[in-house]
């Protein structure tokens, strides 16, 4: 998860481009997408979501990240998650 929240973009780029599994919890319940959308990392979010993260999943708080970042107000996530859904 360090990876996905580490502002070098090299480790995260290396990850996605070997197919890592995003969708993988750590031991509270924490997937890939949850850190990125947390540390407000939007251009993360939106590389996870083109690799198959999946966006609907409950994370620890029993939200998706998508209800977590409308009730936030920041609707830069909105049209990544719209398109993942496509």
């Amino acid at each position: 998860m360090s990876a996905i929240l580490s502002k070098p973009h090299d480790a995260a780029e290396l990850l996605i481009a070997a197919n890592s599994d995003f969708n993988a919890e750590d031991k509270t319940k924490m997937q890939a997408i949850h850190c990125a959308v947390a540390w407000g990392r939007v251009q993360r979010v939106i590389a996870l979501l083109g690799t198959g993260a999946e966006p609907n999943t409950l994370g620890p708080q029993g939200a998706t990240e998508l209800h977590i970042t409308v009730m936030g107000g920041d609707e830069a996530y909105v049209p990544a998650y719209i398109e993942a859904q496509g």
